[in-house]
């Protein structure tokens, strides 16, 4: 029998070094090949299909949609088709999709309760010559509103429903996973902080403590991969019915800008985006539709989010879906059933698209660091946002002299250089305000951020306080300011 040689010490821990440089080296680049996010994103659910329907959505502005008015694989294929066509055929056509194909096999991609035991049937449907993956997939929506899982005929566990999306969601990361789907997102939409009853099993009777768990569940499941979980996204939808209780909206975008943060990477913070409605409910078929959220209303939504740091926006929904069968439906928002533009509201949607693709690049730039409420306007605010931090830039808030202050002040630091900026917007639906801002400590420069194309304009040189002009009912106007110079 030969006998084995072994490499001497030195040589054997160079072959060590030299292996060990090399998975350092493969986990860089599969690191540096994720998805992560670039743009301020502005996107909604529903797609219509129609190559007319695709082309108004995306002359509004819309550049994601969540193509969920039917998941099965023939109409899910279909638009992705139309897409790449519509790319090809028309200069500036951006708008790509999020598949949302459901089936009852194996090899469905959203809510698969099993991705380990159904990884290759899964990977049949993600490679490209399956025609779910293409240049106008940015992702598969693989996940809404965990653990619902269609009750009574089917329930699945919390922490199940929270393993299933992290295991897809790794999969779909795998750079050798052979489908070329390492760069593009696994979406999930997270519950509301009101539906307390679906979390699953509560951690707490207090609500507020109750949802800090339930979003823990999800992205702690990523704690002890070399990447967090991709995105936050989460709905919460205050205008749906006149019993709607939104007093606690501010209360969930501080706790889902907090959990981004506080589970997020030196290299890789969690963005999070906020599903905001824009479209009536219908309880059943046979029911009138509520009150159509009025524009001011939507704007609110967004510029609310906004404040609180979200990165980006999706519109529920683009346009009628679920009108047919028990289930509730909605209505029209930027587009009719039958594709049509929906009158002013689709004009007045594309306005507020444009403002927020202006101040995106901006926005894609901060960190939100709190937020400043003068008066609670009737809502539960987040612990200490009725009061000034001692490091605010801002010194006071006021309003109108002889109106309610409906005014809120979101402060951010901008990445690396720490520049200050606060957005200050107007929680008045109805009318507009304007607003009196004092600045804490030396005297400031102060820049509007101009929405159209997010240039710097003068508002205030070397002064103590600033007005922010006229802000319209649910809007809101970001500012830059700088440090006087001292000679």
């Amino acid at each position: 029998m030969a006998t084995r040689r072994f490499s001497s010490g030195p040589k054997r821990a160079r072959r060590v070094l030299a292996l060990a440089l090399l998975v350092l080296a493969v986990e860089a680049q599969s690191a540096a090949a994720v998805w992560r996010q670039s743009e301020f994103v502005i996107g909604g659910y529903g797609a219509g299909g129609d190559p007319l329907s695709l082309v108004r959505l995306n002359d509004a502005g819309v550049r994601y949609v969540v193509a969920c008015d039917d998941w099965s694989r023939g109409r899910q294929r279909e638009i992705v088709s139309r897409l790449d066509s519509l790319r090809m055929q028309r200069s500036g056509f951006r708008l790509k999709a999020f598949v949302y194909k459901e089936t009852d096999r194996p090899n469905t991609l959203f809510k698969n309760a099993d991705p380990v035991g159904n990884r290759e049937a899964i990977l049949g449907e993600l490679m490209p010559s399956a025609g779910f993956n293409g240049p106008s997939v940015e992702g598969w929506y693989i996940w809404d509103e965990p653990p619902v899982y269609y009750p009574p005929a089917r329930t699945l566990p919390s922490k199940r429903a929270f393993a299933s999306t992290h295991e897809m969601t790794r999969l779909i990361r795998d750079p050798v996973n052979g489908a070329s789907t390492q760069d593009k997102l696994a979406l999930v939409t997270l519950l509301s902080i009101q539906t307390y009853p679906w979390f699953g099993t509560p951690c707490s009777p207090d609500t507020q403590i109750a949802y800090g768990c339930y979003v823990d569940q999800y992205l702690s499941e990523f704690d002890a991969d070399s990447l967090p979980a991709s995105v936050v996204s989460f709905d919460m939808y205050p205008f749906e019915a006149p019993r709607s209780d939104f007093r606690r909206y501010f209360l969930q975008l501080a706790l889902i800008r907090d959990k981004a943060a506080e589970h997020s990477r030196p290299t890789y913070h969690i963005p999070f985006w906020s599903v905001i409605q824009a479209s009536p409910r219908r309880d059943h078929p046979n029911a009138p539709d509520h009150p159509t959220p009025t524009f001011n209303q939507i704007r609110w939504q967004a510029y609310m989010s906004v404040a609180y740091g979200a990165k980006g926006i999706l519109y529920w929904t683009l346009l009628p879906l679920g009108r047919i069968g028990p289930a509730p439906g909605y209505g029209a928002s930027f587009l009719t059933r039958e594709g049509s533009v929906n009158g002013a509201l689709y004009d007045s949607l594309a306005a507020l698209n444009a403002e927020l693709r202006g101040l995106g690049p901006t926005l894609m730039s901060l960190d939100p660091v709190v937020v400043y409420h003068p008066a609670a306007n009737r809502f539960v605010l987040p612990r200490g946002e009725d009061t000034l931090s001692t490091s605010s830039p801002i010194g006071g808030l006021s309003g109108p002299v002889g109106a309610a202050n409906q005014g809120l002040a979101g402060w951010f630091k901008s990445h690396g250089q720490g520049d200050d900026f606060v957005l200050i917007a107007n929680k008045d639906t109805v009318l507009a305000q304007s607003f009196r801002v004092s600045i804490a400590g030396a005297p400031r420069s102060v820049y509007r951020v101009r929405k159209s194309d997010g240039q710097l304009v003068p508002v205030a040189l070397d002064s103590a306080s600033f007005a922010t002009g006229l802000i319209g009912p649910g809007g809101g106007e970001l500012f830059k300011l700088v440090r006087t110079v001292q000679r």
